[in-house]
């Protein structure tokens, strides 16, 4: 990005450990040849990077948290079939989010939640439209309320 003060830097792509922060994995960007690994050719390349950090933590039962730019209901089943749970925010125009999710007008407070198998998505409105995708969650633990009063009551994921 030509308008940016620091146009030059290094891209890393990091897997951590959440309580001490000590990093697991480390991929170093070094442009568009960069190799992500040979192990999962056919995913493409955000799905890629994930699988290729995690790849020694599969089959292990582990519980990997993505934000946006990664997470995506078909990581998600790839994880859960590898013994693997994740947590993250999504985009709304993911391939595979339930057309209703998609749809559906929510008033502050409002959710509106769809399971397929072990995943949950769940749409609820903040003050924007908020995606959760879970594998970890069920309906009953994902909401609650916050506030102090009972007319500040709000509802929100209690993650």
């Amino acid at each position: 990005m030509s308008a940016k003060r620091a146009r030059f830097g290094m891209k890393l792509f990091i897997l951590s450990e959440s309580q001490s922060g000590y990093i697991q994995n480390i991929i170093l960007y070094t442009g568009k040849d960069t190799n992500y690994g040979s192990n999962y050719p056919q995913e493409k390349q955000s799905t890629r990077i994930v699988l290729e950090l995690t790849h020694d933590l599969l089959n292990k039962g582990y519980r990997i948290y993505l934000d946006n730019f990664y997470m995506s209901i078909h990581l998600a089943e790839l994880l859960c079939q590898n013994n693997t749970d994740t947590v993250g925010i999504m985009w709304i125009n993911i391939v595979g989010i339930p057309s209703e999710i998609k749809t559906k007008k929510l008033q502050k407070n409002e959710h509106i939640v769809r399971f397929k198998d072990k995943l949950i998505v769940l749409k609820w409105k903040d003050k924007n439209d908020v995606l959760l995708l879970s594998s970890i969650h069920n309906y009953e633990k994902t909401m609650i309320e916050k506030g102090k009063k009972a007319r500040n009551t709000e509802c929100c994921p209690g993650l």
